[in-house]
């Protein structure tokens, strides 16, 4: 290689978070605050207001960025888009990213690689990969990355289980794909809204039974989704403060909140762990659970709204039968699932076919029989299996079932 060769690379980079702008326009148009929103997950760094005005108007001097104006509503909204020079030099950097991609694969041991990143961002198989209706359309292909926690996985262009049922729950960690799909999903099965939100409730009321009656200490919390208000942790240590969770999910964008907001108390423990339902060996085996919770005392095992993304082929019986096998005598299990029990046949065909298309994901309904199965060898806690909204329910009259669709249960391990 000669110097010259050099430079022409130097020159093609020039400067790293020109080249991440690049890589983050290349399929779509984003707003300013979304364009720093992807570099920063995709870079795994925080990036400052400082760092993407200075990196935008780098790459408006050099001709490789332009703005376009469209409709959102009412208002009118600016995006970034790449220009012909943009995609040029974006194809260059391709070649560069494919030989850093073959010099890695090479340095490593086959085992640590992981099939189908997407412009350097991990494809995720998350423990809710939207459940057998197919409500995803996953993009094959692309350079390997290192399977070592550091991978990203983030996409803001792919609806995301966890955002959309935060969303739903009135947050504001979710992004315009999330919206969208939201609002399909709801045109269909418009009792997904308060769906999701009797289902937090429910999820509230357990924690706080298992801590103030049962007397439950530790708490696995599979699924965990984004940050909400009355968070395990917060509901079972303001009761005891010595009360230990864990927290399990394998979306990045979760576990990055996680780690930020889900501080419990000096006198318990929280942790936090990388991993999928689908693998409760990785779950129970893990360092960090290990460090945290004590398997031989009782453990209030959670599958909130998590089971129903698990589908009949993937063995979900067999899965939490995986788990409770692991817990001590005494433990509890939580489950809720969403439902068509309540739902009239002409409801249930429209919901069925806007699921066949696949463009959400998939989902298994289950009915109270099903549901009921999850929970064999093990004695319900009173009112047993009911809708979500009805379960020792202590606030205001609960909504009707066909207004929430989803049911929820309580167990002890004998």
């Amino acid at each position: 290689m000669r110097f010259a060769d050099l430079q022409h690379i130097d020159s093609l980079v020039h400067n790293v978070w020109d080249a991440t702008a690049l890589f983050c326009l290349e399929d779509h148009a984003l707003r300013y605050t979304d364009l720093g929103s992807q570099m920063s997950e995709w870079s795994g760094q925080r990036l400052s207001d400082s760092t993407v005005t200075q990196t935008v108007k780098r790459l408006f001097r050099a001709g490789m960025v332009e703005t376009i104006k469209d409709n959102d509503g009412a208002r009118t909204v600016s995006r970034y888009a790449l220009t012909d020079a943009g995609r040029a030099r974006l194809a260059k950097l391709r070649v560069l990213q494919s030989a850093g991609a073959a010099a890695r694969t090479e340095a490593r041991p086959p085992h640590a690689t992981r099939d189908g990143a997407t412009h350097g961002i991990a494809r995720q198989s998350t423990s809710a990969d939207d459940s057998t209706m197919a409500w995803d359309d996953r993009d094959p292909g692309g350079a390997q990355e290192p399977v070592d926690g550091s991978a990203n996985r983030f996409d803001i262009f792919k609806p995301h289980p966890a955002r959309r049922y935060n969303y739903w729950l009135g947050g504001k960690d979710h992004y315009p794909a999330d919206r969208q799909s939201a609002a399909e999903i709801e045109k269909v099965m418009p009792s997904v809204v308060m769906g999701a939100r009797e289902n937090r409730k429910f999820q509230r009321r357990v924690v706080r039974f298992l801590a103030a009656e049962a007397g439950i200490r530790q708490f696995l919390d599979i699924g965990t989704g984004l940050p909400a208000p009355d968070n395990t942790h917060e509901v079972a240590q303001a009761i005891d403060p010595t009360s230990r969770i864990v927290y399990v999910d394998n979306d990045p964008l979760v576990l990055a909140n996680a780690r930020a907001l889900l501080t419990g108390t000096s006198e318990g423990r929280t942790a936090y762990i990388d991993a999928d339902l689908r693998e409760p060996e990785k779950i129970l085996g893990h360092p960090d659970l290990r460090g945290t919770l004590d398997l031989d005392q009782p453990v209030a095992l959670l599958l909130i709204a998590v089971l129903h993304f698990i589908v009949d082929d993937e063995d979900p019986y067999g899965l939490v039968a995986r788990l409770l096998g692991k817990l001590a005598p005494g433990s509890y299990v939580a489950i809720t699932n969403v439902t068509q029990d309540f739902m009239p046949a002409e409801q249930v065909e429209v919901v069925n076919a806007a699921a066949s298309t696949g463009r959400h994901g998939q989902v298994r309904f289950r009915s109270a029989a099903e549901l009921g199965q999850f929970f064999e060898g093990t004695d319900l806690v009173p009112p047993g299996i009911c809708s979500v909204a009805d379960w020792q329910r202590d606030e205001s009259p609960p909504p009707p079932a066909a207004d929430v669709s989803c049911l929820g249960g309580v167990a002890r391990v004998p």
